[in-house]
């Protein structure tokens, strides 16, 4: 081991990632609590064939394939069994409680503020989700499906389906979800469909920030599908309303833009029985505070109503970019 891995072990805790170190069950659990983080210090510091594989990773959502050839290559030669097999089972390992906080903190959520009427999006409102859910005021429950879902009736997150090794389309699809929170927490009574435009709105802003491109194309065609034109015509309003950079900071989306986003959720077959100005049962109104006083009370200055959703279709870079 070199001098800089002695280092890097002194400061992180960790040492180099080859397979046959006796420090791989803690790689595999810092790639489970930090998967980016993890995922760089593995770069850093990877030795032998595990360094090599990690040079040709780009970013963690290629790491569910370098490790699935690494684990390949070392069972065929016979060596490292449990190591491959540890790893697998790192990748079957549920997108739980932490992962949501853990997007919920995300460093690019300090990039994001904007408003769509009532709902404010924004990384205090985010990081108010991330209390609820520490507290358990709001339940995290792991998925299997394709999307997550928030249910504002049982103030409960299910996760999609996958591991924690997330990436940015994952981590905005639960951010989409969480900002069904937001509105569930402030008690919004909103109209269901601007609820839906300030998810879409959240979810595909971070996609941008996170991997920017122009709008393309330049003008939309005729004949696309529902989701291709919801895709373009948020993209649209966020590269108008610099919603992706500091000009943006603070942005109040206009009624007509608001109205035109909705539209184009309302297209989707999802939303299609959703009335333009439909809203939830006043039941369903606000989560219910069971261990913070002080958030309780914050709580009930704020509280109005919220609207009821149904669960988002999934976006995927290749849809956007």
């Amino acid at each position: 081991m070199s001098a800089d891995m002695r280092g890097a072990t002194k400061k992180t805790g960790y040492r180099c990632a080859h397979p046959g170190c006796a420090c791989f069950a803690e790689l595999a659990d810092l790639l489970v609590r930090e998967p980016e983080p993890g995922l760089s210090w593995w770069r850093r510091g990877g030795c032998g064939p595990m360094g090599r594989w990690a040079d040709q990773v780009p970013n963690v959502s290629g790491l569910t394939n370098a490790i699935d050839v690494i684990g390949y290559t070392h069972i065929s030669a016979g060596r490292d069994r449990d190591s491959a097999e540890l790893f697998r089972r790192v990748l079957q390992v549920p997108i739980r409680k932490p992962d949501v906080i853990a997007a919920l903190n995300d460093p690019i959520l300090s990039r994001i503020n904007f408003s769509v009427g009532r709902i404010a999006v924004n990384a205090s409102e985010f990081r108010n989700v991330a209390e609820y859910i520490s507290a358990g005021d709001i339940k995290v429950s792991p998925g299997t499906g394709n999307v997550a879902f928030y249910d504002n009736h049982l103030n409960e997150l299910t996760t999609q389906g996958g591991n924690p090794l997330l990436d940015f389309t994952d981590r905005a699809q639960i951010l989409h979800e969480c900002t069904h929170a937001i509105v569930d927490i402030n008690g919004l009574d909103i109209p269901r469909l601007h609820g839906e435009v300030a998810a879409y709105l959240t979810q595909l802003t971070f996609m941008v920030i996170s991997s920017p491109s122009p709008l393309r194309p330049a003008v939309l065609p005729r004949q696309v599908s529902p989701m291709a034109r919801l895709i373009w015509t948020f993209k649209r309003v966020i590269l108008d309303y610099n919603l992706h950079n500091a000009r943006g900071f603070g942005a109040i989306i206009g009624d007509m833009d608001t109205m035109q986003l909705a539209q184009a959720v309302h297209a989707l077959p999802l939303y299609a029985g959703v009335a333009e100005k439909a809203r939830s049962a006043v039941a369903d109104l606000g989560v219910p505070i069971l261990h913070n006083q002080m958030r309780a009370l914050k709580a009930a200055l704020k509280r109005g109503h919220q609207p009821k959703h149904a669960p988002a279709p999934r976006i995927t870079h290749a849809m956007i970019f």
